[in-house]
């Protein structure tokens, strides 16, 4: 909750008990430093753990609405789907240097990203994937990551249109709340 509240650190820390406790067995906060000095310190004093310093946001899934019309986002269910999000993911990521043989390795096969707590989605346009996102599951929380779109695709909305894809599938499972990090190249997404 990065400077929108007057709320003290106990009081968000009380709020956040209350929101997560059903939700889900642990939490976390996600801050900026400069901008919410006395919760870092706070935290730190409760000896909360640093796990990352990149942004985050947190969504009720019930308020994302199904991905744009002009793309066509599909669960992946098969070889075909698991082909396309490594490509897309591949070619996404290498414009901030992430080795394109990473993909292969991490997801090697369709049931890597076919779980029943991993949900992968491809946006399709005339044939071609040019977006694709991942979400894990846990509770009732869905984490979103490896949003990517392909480099001659951006500035389309593909990126938004996988997010929400990986929430409304992420909703039908039974997630109520999602989070989505974003490295710096992502940041205008918050």
């Amino acid at each position: 909750v990065t400077g929108a509240t007057s709320a003290g650190p106990n009081e968000l820390l009380r709020w956040a008990d209350e929101f997560f406790s059903s939700r889900t067995d642990s939490y976390g906060f996600w801050i900026v430093a400069s901008r919410d000095a006395a919760l870092a310190q706070f935290l730190t004093e409760n000896r909360a753990e640093l796990v990352d310093d990149s942004p985050h946001m947190v969504v009720e899934c019930s308020g994302i609405r199904h991905p744009m019309a002009s793309v066509s986002v599909e669960v992946v269910t098969d070889e075909r789907g698991h082909g396309a999000f490594v490509a897309v993911a591949a070619a996404g990521f290498a414009t901030i240097g992430a080795s394109a043989g990473v993909w292969p390795v991490a997801y090697p096969t369709a049931a890597a990203v076919c779980a029943d707590d991993v949900i992968a989605v491809v946006a399709w346009d005339d044939g071609k994937p040019l977006g694709a996102a991942m979400g894990y599951l846990t509770g009732e929380v869905c984490e979103v990551i490896h949003v990517a779109t392909v480099p001659q695709a951006r500035r389309r909305g593909i990126g938004a249109a996988v997010t929400a894809g990986v929430v409304v599938e992420a909703q039908a499972r039974g997630a109520t709340v999602a989070t989505l990090q974003a490295t710096e190249h992502a940041f205008a997404v918050f």
